[in-house]
């Protein structure tokens, strides 16, 4: 149901989805239902094959095994994720389909509300509520990271072009060379 939802609007905002998300989820007035809503997002999962499931991307803090990748793709998040367990697959699932190809800026920025929405009580029990948020703290910290990086990339780039197009003129100005990050 994940990549079904009714805006089918990739380029929809984090907070859009989430509140897409949560919406839907407020219209299951059953536990099983929304057991099910849950599950639907496993297909949205931008699963971690196996043989990649290492100590390396395994995520600290979840009772159940939960693998994290990350990339950065042209200022953009890349999730890949992955867990032994269905329910913690769909969650995944679920912040796959909120913050994936989402801006770094947007995704560093986000204030999750559905950890602790009163509804998704039944379906977070603390173990998972505190695995999912190692997950969403681990994903905005390399957000974080990233968009510090991308920012000293840019003032690099404007320094260099700026020198570049004074010395093109002939000019003596000679530019610091210093880093931002």
């Amino acid at each position: 149901m994940g990549a079904q939802l009714e805006s089918g609007n990739k380029t929809a905002s984090t907070e859009a989805r989430e509140d897409e998300f949560l919406g839907n989820f407020e219209l299951l007035d059953d536990t099983l239902l929304q057991f099910e809503y849950i599950l639907s997002f496993i297909g949205d999962l931008n699963a971690i094959p196996e043989e990649d499931r290492t100590d390396d991307c395994k995520v600290e803090g979840c009772a159940s095994n939960a693998w994290l990748m990350l990339e950065a793709r042209n200022g953009r998040l890349k999730l890949s994720l992955g867990s032994d367990s269905l329910i913690i697959e769909g969650l995944l699932g679920a912040l796959t389909w909120m913050l994936d190809t989402q801006p770094l800026e947007d995704v560093a920025a986000w204030q999750p509300r559905f950890l602790n929405h009163p509804q998704m009580k039944p379906h977070l029990n603390s173990d998972r509520s505190h695995g999912i948020a190692s997950i969403v703290k681990a994903i905005q910290t390399f957000c974080v990271a990233r968009t510090a990086q991308l920012g000293c990339l840019r003032h690099a780039s404007s320094r260099q072009l700026a020198s570049s197009a004074a010395q093109a003129k002939g000019s003596n100005q000679s530019s610091a060379s210093s880093s931002c990050c």
